[in-house]
């Protein structure tokens, strides 16, 4: 699907190690979780 590996795997694993970089990171993070 993604032409390039995820770069933050972490998602997955439900752990996010910046939310304050990335805020849509958070949303997926909040959304795995």
């Amino acid at each position: 699907m993604y032409p390039l590996p995820a770069p933050n795997p972490p998602f997955e694993i439900g752990e996010n190690p910046n939310p304050n970089s990335n805020p849509v990171s958070t949303r997926v993070f909040r959304v795995k979780a």
